[in-house]
């Protein structure tokens, strides 16, 4: 006889986040180099989201540790910025100092949290040292708003994935900020504005069904 009682349905809740409007916390903020510029940086930041609650799997912590515990909201790598931070010179001959570009982006990222005045306290001999320190100011289990951008890629199984960076803000438009701000300037998430398209013949995307696997992101 045929019955649905034991078919049991997907959250469709990924443990990664994607591009969109989401509510996190960060959990770490540090330096990587990208692998096609070793005197670059893109400045990262590894956030997650609120608990997501009922039968949500998310990642392990300690990936080493199988029986270990489970984040409990999804989780994504956020660099600050689309493009990698480097020493350059522009065709009108101005000079773009990495360390210092980094540096104004910890600002800009600081003053829309509210944590410019503990920003300011930091000093270091080097831009390393620097955001290490300020990993330590960052990571203060605050949660808040936040708009991701992504561009897409598509993996060896032909499902789209995202490499997720903040889209531009200035003074009128912010890529994040605190929960209980009263006139709200956050960059509300457009497909078409925030989301780099693969040129592509056949493009999968990711099944709300699928059954997700520790080893499809390695983010830690």
């Amino acid at each position: 006889m045929l019955s649905t009682k034991e078919i049991k349905t997907s959250n469709g809740n990924s443990p990664v986040l994607k591009p969109g409007n989401h509510v996190v916390k960060i959990n770490a903020v540090y330096l990587s180099v990208p692998p096609y510029n070793s005197d670059a940086y893109d400045l990262v930041f590894e956030v997650e989201s609120e608990p997501v609650g009922g039968d949500f799997k998310g990642f392990l912590i300690d990936s080493n540790n199988e029986n270990g515990p489970r984040y409990q909201g999804q989780v994504a790598r956020v660099n600050s910025q689309r493009y990698p931070f480097a020493d350059t010179v522009l065709k009108n001959g101005n000079e773009i100092n990495r360390d210092q570009e980094i540096l104004k982006m910890l600002v800009k990222i600081a003053e829309a949290l509210d944590l410019r005045d503990s920003l300011d306290q930091i000093t270091a001999g080097n831009i390393e040292e620097f955001v290490k320190r300020a990993n330590q100011i960052f990571k203060n289990g605050k949660y808040f708003n936040i708009c991701i951008a992504g561009r897409e890629w598509e993996n060896n199984q032909g499902y789209i994935n995202y490499n997720l960076f903040l889209p531009k803000f200035n003074k009128n438009k912010l890529a994040l900020e605190n929960l209980d701000v009263e006139d709200s300037k956050l960059i509300q998430f457009n497909e078409e504005e925030h989301i780099i398209k693969i040129k592509a013949k056949t493009i999968s995307n990711f099944s709300s069904d699928a059954e997700d696997d520790d080893d499809d992101f390695d983010l830690f």
